[in-house]
């Protein structure tokens, strides 16, 4: 409630990021740290968690947060999938969604269905995960192409291994695949209303990665829920 005030006192609206990030709730896994789907026994604790807060900050007059002013419109449902930083590729896998493309598509889906269950109004919208693609696109590898099948392309030789520490990013390139492949496509489920997205290096590569996004996950409209450009442009 605090940091609300904070915002809406300087004329903002917060947007919380939601993070499934407790380590009892997913005991079978043998997860220390990091995101995961509950397991069937604590979803419920998730779902009620999400009810809870989204019901809170609607602004719709029912069990509001007393003095709201500014409701909360977006949630970022984070789980993000990480082309390591490190440049061990697959061997690396997270560190923030240490769990399948299929649990997370599945805990998208359950996030999206509590939040609209809370917020029937839709005003209240759910910002997919996202990814960095740390050694893939940052030197600008056969733009504008975004995924050439070429296996000589400089794409496809950064897939297999032809990186600063020789990794392989084959396993992660297509579980991101499947994921943005499932946001597109509502018939499966409703995961998101928008996909989230971090664009961190230059114009060339947001411009790639837009493109991707685009072929994969059709019309549905794209949020930059922050931009660092022109890091890491040396190394990877």
């Amino acid at each position: 409630d605090d940091i609300v005030r904070v915002f809406q006192n300087h004329g903002f609206s917060l947007t919380p990021y939601l993070n499934c990030n407790a380590p009892w709730a997913f005991p079978s896994k043998n997860i220390s740290q990091g995101e995961a789907a509950p397991d069937p026994a604590f979803e419920q604790y998730w779902i009620d968690f999400i009810k809870a807060v989204v019901e809170r900050y609607d602004g719709d007059g029912f069990n509001d947060m007393p003095e709201l002013t500014i409701p909360i419109c977006y949630y970022v449902y984070t789980g993000e999938i990480v082309y390591s930083g490190s440049g061990k590729g697959d061997a690396e896998w997270g560190p923030y969604w240490l769990d399948t493309i299929d649990n997370l598509l599945r805990l998208h889906r359950i996030t999206y269905r509590a939040i609209n269950e809370a917020d029937p109004s839709g005003k209240t919208k759910v910002v997919s995960a996202g990814a960095i693609l740390f050694d893939l696109f940052t030197d600008f590898p056969d733009y504008p192409d975004f995924d050439p099948i070429d296996p000589n392309s400089r794409i496809r030789k950064h897939l297999a291994g032809e990186n600063y520490r020789g990794s392989t990013y084959t396993a992660g390139w297509d579980s991101l695949k499947k994921m943005l492949d499932s946001f597109g496509n509502d018939d499966d489920g409703i995961e998101c209303d928008y996909i989230g997205w971090h664009p961190h290096f230059n114009w060339r590569v947001i411009d790639q990665e837009f493109a991707f996004i685009q072929y994969h996950a059709g019309n549905k409209p794209i949020f930059v829920d922050d931009m660092w450009t022109n890091i890491a442009c040396i190394g990877y």
